[in-house]
């Protein structure tokens, strides 16, 4: 491809990212050959995360890793910094919580020596994430606080409602279930002023998870259900599953096996269809629990889902997460241990 069609496909491509166009970048440049996306590195990157956001993953990572010395030889930081946050973001993707952890590592420590605060703020954020998946709250805690403040002074209003919704997590996970509520409740607000479903969506999910464990059936219900109407309507279909799965989970507290049964079946196809091994791990664990309620079916059936989960977890490198959740579970029906077995 000569310089000039390059530079018009690059313009191309920026524009339908801008829009949120990924099928249109990938139409556009999905057919190039190899060596004219690393001969123009941005080019690689944009179908590269393009071939993200629609489900390619495998195809993805590929060219995201053949991105690397490109990226890094032709001068741009930026362009490196960035590809270096989406190899991480697709081996989280992926279930590589460890290799994601360590990319947004190495990316918050380059991130922060080039002055790179959007950057630095949204790496602090993931990294917490990753941190709260490999059962180090107090970690996770420090990262994104950190997140937090950055955003904060670069007046980021996204990822201080991001930093708000992990924070609450991280307190959560500490078991400071009042401070969780007061960090979902502002990430709550935040999201509500640049008006993202998404992150509203997600904070109310995971009040409702507070709310659970508080004991308060009735509003963890209530919030769920506003978090599953609000998903529906955006088409997310994620996020659609989990707050399924909360709402499965506040039937089981009701002792309300069929319904409970219903609302998680239906997460866990959400889970497999987006290939999300989290959601799927977590709903199988709260499947297992439903199956050893009599009658719904047999134990057979609740076994082999609680050994889907932990398979998940541990290809995720999350098996102390998933303790913590079987742990939740087994708090939440009264039952301990043999009732989830």
């Amino acid at each position: 491809m000569l310089t000039e069609e390059r530079s018009a496909a690059l313009a191309q491509a920026r524009a339908r990212q801008t829009r949120g166009d990924y099928p249109g970048v990938v139409l556009l440049l999905g057919e190039l050959d190899v060596a004219d996306l690393l001969a123009e590195p941005e080019l690689g990157f944009l179908l590269a995360t393009a071939l993200r956001r629609v489900g390619e993953w495998q195809r993805a990572f590929e060219l995201t890793t053949a991105l690397a010395q490109p990226c890094a030889h032709h001068g741009r930081g930026w362009l490196a910094r960035r590809r270096l946050n989406l190899e991480a973001a697709l081996h989280f993707d992926r279930g590589g919580i460890r290799a994601a952890a360590e990319r947004w590592s190495e990316l918050v420590d380059t991130a922060s020596r080039a002055g790179d605060d959007a950057l630095l703020s949204n790496a602090c954020n993931n990294l917490g994430v990753a941190y709260t998946l490999l059962a180090k709250p107090d970690e996770a805690l420090a990262s994104c606080g950190r997140a937090l403040a950055v955003a904060q002074r670069i007046g980021d209003r996204r990822s201080v409602a991001q930093a708000q919704h992990n924070l609450a997590i991280a307190y959560r996970e500490l078991g400071l279930l009042r401070e969780a509520g007061e960090h979902f409740e502002r990430a709550a607000d935040d999201a509500a002023l640049i008006r993202s479903d998404e992150i509203l969506g997600r904070a109310e999910t995971e009040r409702a998870l507070v709310l659970l464990e508080t004991g308060d059936l009735r509003l963890a219900e209530a919030t769920a259900a506003r978090a599953l109407a609000r998903f529906r309507r955006g088409g997310d279909r994620l996020g659609e599953g989990e707050a399924l799965r909360v709402l499965g989970m506040v039937a089981l507290a009701r002792r309300q096996a069929a319904r409970a049964r219903a609302q998680l079946w239906e997460a866990l196809r959400l889970a497999r269809a987006a290939k999300a091994p989290l959601l799927e791990a977590e709903t199988l664990e709260a499947l297992a629990v439903v199956g050893a309620v009599p009658g719904v079916w047999d134990r057979a059936d609740a076994s082999s889902m609680r050994a889907g989960a932990e398979t998940i977890f541990q290809a995720m490198g999350a098996e102390a997460w998933g303790r913590q959740v079987r742990a939740r579970l087994s708090a939440l029906t009264g039952n301990g241990d043999d009732h989830a077995a």
